[in-house]
């Protein structure tokens, strides 16, 4: 076997090897997510109906205030934005 042969299996099997490596972190990031997701769920109490509509609507109240906070204080440069956008 010639040395461009040697060094084109060293290649591949780097590659491979490069391949299953990141496979493998992947699959390990997606359980610790899925574990993640399972525990705030049983922790939290959310697995009845009022637990579930008690954290969207926090969620959702959350996500508003954060929204409302800039407008709140920065009101001119909302109005010079909504005019700008105006055809």
């Amino acid at each position: 076997m010639g040395r461009r042969a040697r060094g084109a299996e060293r290649n591949s099997a780097r590659s491979v090897a490069f391949a299953v490596t990141q496979w493998m972190k992947f699959q390990r990031q997606t359980l610790i997510h899925q574990k993640t997701i399972a525990d705030n769920i049983y922790y939290r109490n959310v697995n009845n109906n009022a637990g579930v509509f008690d954290t969207l609507i926090g969620g959702a109240e959350e996500q508003e205030s954060k929204e409302s906070v800039p407008r709140l204080l920065f009101p001119a440069g909302a109005k010079r934005h909504q005019h700008a956008r105006r055809p």
